[in-house]
């Protein structure tokens, strides 16, 4: 019976670490992942106005003159797809 309680309790703090390590969210990392989706280098891109719920990522990319709405996979959601996250979706502003 104790092996199982602290099974749970090796399985609540995963979860808490993952909660807090686990969105999409460098700025870095969104610069290159949003980069590749819009289609210029990672230095060209500004990474502004982020904000980050359990499942995602919600930020402006800036390129120049134009801005893109852009959402990301992250929070408790990527520790479960084991690092595997489609790129973010940016639509232009």
């Amino acid at each position: 019976m104790a092996w199982i309680n602290n099974a749970i309790k090796i399985c609540r703090i995963t979860l808490a670490l993952a909660g807090l390590s686990g969105c999409a969210s460098s700025v870095a990392t969104l610069q290159s992942r949003s980069a590749g989706v819009i289609g210029v280098p990672p230095e060209q891109v500004q990474i502004s106005d982020m904000r980050t719920d359990s499942s995602s990522t919600y930020y402006i990319a800036t390129v120049g003159k134009s801005s893109y709405a852009c959402v990301a996979e992250g929070g408790t959601l990527k520790f479960f797809q084991l690092g595997m996250t489609n790129p973010p979706s940016c639509s232009k502003r």
